[in-house]
């Protein structure tokens, strides 16, 4: 299931209100009042962002993070782990709710469990009806699995309202290889950006040597908005050198009239 897009970075998320939903969700559905909620995450050395210095002000929520690196989270299961067992040696919790799908938990489950503690896995519906996000061992050993629907989750998450969303012609993109489409995908995003930049900003653009890494991801959400289906890793190129090219143009504009766009005459 997915709200808009696949991607974390395109999601906006209300944490208080996810928070309280699933508090309320977990307390009703096992008749025991509430210990606390650990939010796992990564961040680079392990350090928090802004959001997670927001997720952790909330109320009886705690932040536990691990590393964040060019391949992915690092640490993460392990404070899971470590976690549901410490709080089931020290009898803290009969009932714990676990919101994930890695199998390397299956472990964890399986100790904290010896120890007397029920586990509830918590799921969420696939993008896909041949998807699946959850280890099937992971859901073998839990005590009861439980599939969260989009009625659950829709009303805390959404696109970011600042996303520049690119609609392509469905007959185009029939007939068009991936390549191609792609290539539009990213003419278009530069069209929509430079609309919304201002001359300097443009002009800091076509100064750099690569796309920023959070305008990247932004394209790359683009395109699977628009593309609904996944590509090449390789294509991504393409989109990029369509990008750069609206951005030159753009900035070959200003230069031809500075007097009009904000330049110095």
């Amino acid at each position: 299931m997915t709200v808009g897009t696949p991607i974390r970075a395109g999601l906006a998320c209300s944490h208080q209100s996810i928070v309280t939903a699933l508090v309320d969700y977990a307390t009703t559905h096992s008749g025991e009042q509430l210990l606390r909620v650990y939010w796992y995450d990564g961040a680079r050395d392990a350090n928090p962002t802004s959001e997670h210095n927001i997720i952790g002000a909330i109320d009886h929520v705690k932040v536990r993070l691990g590393r964040l690196t060019q391949r992915g989270q690092k640490g993460v299961d392990s404070r899971i782990v470590r976690d549901i067992m410490t709080l089931a040696r020290n009898r803290a919790i009969s009932t714990a709710y676990l919101l994930s799908g890695d199998d390397d938990l299956r472990e964890g489950v399986a100790d904290a469990q010896e120890g007397g503690v029920r586990v509830v896995l918590l799921g969420i519906s696939p993008t896909t009806t041949k998807g699946r996000n959850q280890s099937q061992g992971l859901i073998r050993e839990a005590d009861e699995h439980i599939i969260l629907d989009r009625d659950f989750l829709a009303p805390h998450l959404s696109l970011r309202s600042d996303l520049i969303v690119v609609d392509l012609d469905q007959e185009f993109l029939a007939a068009s290889t991936q390549e191609a489409a792609l290539s539009e995908v990213g003419r278009l995003f530069g069209q929509a950006w430079v609309e919304r930049t201002t001359p300097d900003e443009i002009r800091e653009m076509a100064s750099q040597p690569r796309i920023p890494p959070e305008l990247d991801t932004d394209i790359l959400i683009a395109a699977k908005l628009a593309l609904k289906k996944p590509f090449p890793r390789v294509l991504r190129s393409r989109m990029r050198e369509a990008f750069w090219a609206e951005v030159r143009s753009a900035e070959t504009a200003l230069d031809a009239n500075p007097d009009e766009n904000g330049g110095l005459l």
